[in-house]
């Protein structure tokens, strides 16, 4: 991927620094951000900012493992040889109107977070960068995936 073609934003929508409200220990390739406002595209109307405890954010890793398993062995493989711990991941949490805890994870390639500093406290959306960008939402009280999009293929 030549860095050329790769648009990105750094987008605020009201997000703090990793860290704020935040309880728990991270993994370097992980960063929770705190939620803010106009994240209705993710959560819906009327979402309330929630910032994941470590056991949803251990329970959105493993389900994040099941749906990287199954996409990379079914018959069109979109990750094209990547593996999940190519990727840093950024966890953001809303509920919904129905009081459902949904954590969106945003992951990014690794080997951009020269280009990414900031991936630890912006919400980065990028559009093209093929499969290095791909995001998935997980419902922490139903405790599933889904929505998964790769670098906007649903």
């Amino acid at each position: 991927m030549k860095t050329a073609f790769l648009l990105l934003m750094m987008v605020s929508f009201g997000c703090s620094k990793p860290g704020s409200g935040f309880e728990g220990n991270l993994e370097p390739w992980q960063a929770v951000i705190e939620t803010g406002t106009k994240m209705e595209w993710v959560f819906g109307t009327n979402y309330k900012p929630y910032t994941p405890a470590v056991e949803d954010i251990k329970l959105a890793e493993d389900l994040l493992q099941q749906c990287f398993s199954k996409q990379v062995s079914g018959t069109v493989n979109r990750f094209n040889g990547k593996k999940l711990e190519d990727y840093n991941r950024q966890f953001l949490g809303g509920i919904t109107e129905s009081g459902e805890k949904i954590i969106w994870i945003n992951c990014l390639c690794k080997r951009e977070s020269e280009v990414l500093k900031k991936w630890k406290t912006d919400l980065i959306i990028v559009a093209d960068g093929g499969n290095c960008f791909f995001n998935v939402k997980v419902n922490v009280n139903r405790q599933v995936y889904y929505d998964l999009m790769i670098n906007g293929n649903a």
